[in-house]
């Protein structure tokens, strides 16, 4: 299956033309590279995502199943879009291990697929009434190895190459095993997105331009370092600024801020509208990296990163989950309409957007106009890396039903840190923001959406301590930022 394929189609809302859609998907993904048994799995999950779209349909004789099978530069990406009742997650059936040995009931199975064997799951009520589940599975790949005792932070060979030079240039596929390698040696462990330690991974997100990726080299063709630009969605006009590291014997020679330049060149370039970064906070470095690059501060998200043994661990020496401040970099000037802030939290919207010298204009206060009955959002569910995240595009009157059931079913999965954004573009964000800290979410920050229309990010934490004094941050206004989402969170109240 080559990667610029893609298969779509429609199929009646009938559960008799399912064996096509399982076909269709187990194809897909042989040709994709899955395994026979892997291949069967994605086919199932595609089976009960149909499965559950039929039984929440109209049953009507019109009724259609769009269905979506697309390679990816990691794997295989599938969708079922289909209209119906409104999609209430918590209320279809869920697997019960003790009926399938006793009854051969396998209802649900599928669904326990979806949740736990993909690697990536969104589900959408879409504003033209249709539902969408979106599931991602990756190809199976072997991380880069080495001694990891002797990789750690600082550890590194100390040689003196400061006459090596460093030239920029874009990564090819070839830097693919070198670029996993100095991941795991800057870093010793998984801080990153675990795609960067995945060699096989590494040069598929090159060769399919999935992600932006500049290297910095010495004269001798040694990689000195790295540095990309990923989009979360493919029309995206903000991207994220990430895995930046540099080997440690090449310090000090200007590297990172070359490959910043070039990065920052490329994505003037193609006119995004600003990038975004995330700064682990149990050290300053990356921090003060940011800050070089004229990145602002912008929230501080907690436990968004996964535990890392090299870098922070509780009082048993247990690692423990880290939080990541927030910043941004806007590239062009001008808002599009005016901003609804919430009255509790105007006045830090304001400073975090006088500390990065673009403010938008306010909308005047008017009376919200009453709610339509449905609310309309799309969710994301990172398993592997332990959070989940709620986009309100437009609110309805059942929109705390709607949240609180995407919460129930996110801490099910595991979830540790749940982020929640509001568009505050919108008129009725002030009062629904009050209704939604209600539930137990709080201020984290605000941040552009991948169109670069200014959100409100909430955030609320499950089964892990947020430990505040153990977050680091560099400069005088993030311990602003800190102290702020730490005055907001209710398990800090007394």
């Amino acid at each position: 299956m080559k990667k610029q394929e893609a298969v779509t189609f429609n199929l009646p809302a009938h559960l008799d033309y399912l064996p096509i859609a399982a076909s269709a998907a187990r194809h897909c993904a042989i040709l994709r590279g899955f395994s026979t048994e892997e291949a069967g799995r994605i086919s199932l999950a595609l089976v009960e995502a149909a499965t559950n779209a039929i039984e929440l349909g109209f049953n009507a004789d019109t009724d259609r199943l769009r269905i979506g099978l697309a390679p990816t530069a990691l794997g295989l990406k599938l969708r079922v879009r289909s209209r119906g009742i409104p999609l209430e997650t918590m209320e279809l059936p869920q697997y019960d291990p003790d009926k399938a040995e006793d009854q051969l009931d396998i209802t649900g199975l599928g669904l326990l697929l979806i949740n736990s064997m993909m690697d990536h799951v969104s589900h959408s009520i879409l504003e033209s009434n249709e539902r969408e589940v979106a599931m991602v599975k990756h190809l199976p790949s072997v991380p880069v190895q080495d001694d990891i005792d002797q990789l750690l932070p600082d550890n590194g060979p100390s040689t003196d190459l400061s006459d090596s030079g460093c030239e920029v240039r874009a990564a090819v596929a070839d830097d693919a095993d070198s670029i996993a390698r100095l991941a795991l040696r800057s870093h010793g462990d998984i801080l990153f997105s675990e795609h960067i330690y995945y060699p096989e991974r590494v040069r598929a997100m090159i060769e399919s331009g999935e992600m932006t990726s500049i290297v910095a080299v010495s004269g001798e063709g040694a990689l000195m370092g790295h540095g990309a630009l990923v989009p979360h969605s493919a029309e995206a006009q903000v991207e994220e600024l990430t895995y930046a590291f540099v080997d440690s014997r090449f310090r000090a020679q200007g590297c990172l801020g070359k490959i910043a330049a070039a990065l920052l060149a490329d994505a003037r370039q193609r006119r995004l509208k600003a990038l975004s970064a995330f700064a682990v906070t149990n050290h300053v470095n990356s921090q003060r990296a940011l800050l070089r690059m004229h990145f602002s501060e912008s929230g501080l998200l907690l436990a968004t990163s996964s535990p890392s043994q090299a870098w922070r661990k509780d009082a048993k020496g247990n690692p423990q989950r880290i939080a990541n401040l927030l910043f941004h970099r806007y590239l062009r000037e001008g808002y599009g309409k005016p901003l609804h802030l919430p009255a509790r939290h105007a006045a830090m919207i304001r400073r975090i957007q006088g500390n990065r010298e673009i403010n938008a204009p306010l909308a005047e206060l008017v009376a919200p106009a009453p709610l339509p009955p449905r609310s309309f959002l799309t969710t994301e569910a990172e398993i592997k890396e332990g959070w989940g995240a709620i986009f309100i595009l437009s609110y309805g009157e059942d929109l705390v039903q709607q949240v609180a059931e995407q919460v129930e079913r996110m801490r099910a999965l595991g979830l540790f840190a749940i982020q929640l954004l509001l568009p505050l573009e919108d008129p009725a964000t002030p009062t629904q923001c009050v209704e939604l800290e209600a539930m137990g979410f709080f201020f984290c920050g605000i941040g552009p959406d991948d169109e670069g229309n200014e959100q409100l990010l909430l955030q609320t934490i499950h089964g892990v301590d947020p430990d505040y004094d153990s977050i680091h941050v560099h400069t005088d206004f993030a311990n602003e930022i800190k102290a702020y989402v730490r005055s907001c969170d209710p398990s800090q109240a007394g």
